[in-house]
């Protein structure tokens, strides 16, 4: 009996440890709730290029339940011809745009527009969380 009690509580102490650094990640196209929330309208892989001032927007929304430190490369298939938004404070070398390291708690949005000039084809995204790639998500950006 005294075996059958360790082992419940070893699972349950083992499950609460791996729950401190639980990371939920989804991309695609996002939009904005009634209380000006963002969150993954359309689950995709396939993202149309449609300009910054129609409103359209896509990326990804990663939650967490632990305080973590993010940094996230952007591989195009070509350099843009501008850089926008937060990609401003971003480097870029050929078509590699790196985003200096942030520190981040909860959920974090990264929302991405088009600017006028901005490549089709194959873009990639490389999120790293806590100084490891987390995820690279593979995408591909076509004109309607």
């Amino acid at each position: 009996m005294k075996n059958i009690l360790f082992i419940i509580l070893l699972l349950a102490t083992s499950q609460c440890i791996a729950g401190i650094s639980k990371f939920e990640l989804e991309f695609g196209v996002i939009g904005v709730d009634k209380s000006n929330e963002y969150f993954i309208s359309e689950k995709t892989n396939r993202i149309p290029l449609r300009i910054k001032d129609t409103g359209f927007r896509f990326g990804f929304i990663l939650n967490s339940n632990t305080e973590y430190e993010t940094q996230l490369k952007i591989i195009f298939p070509v350099a843009p011809k501008i850089l926008s938004g937060s990609a401003e404070v971003a480097t870029i070398e050929k078509n590699i745009l790196t985003y200096p390291v942030i520190q981040q708690a909860g959920k974090w949005s990264h929302v991405s527009w088009f600017d006028a000039g901005d490549p089709v084809g194959k873009w990639e995204y490389h999120l790293y969380v806590n100084k490891k790639l987390y995820r690279s998500i593979k995408f591909d950006v076509f004109k309607e």
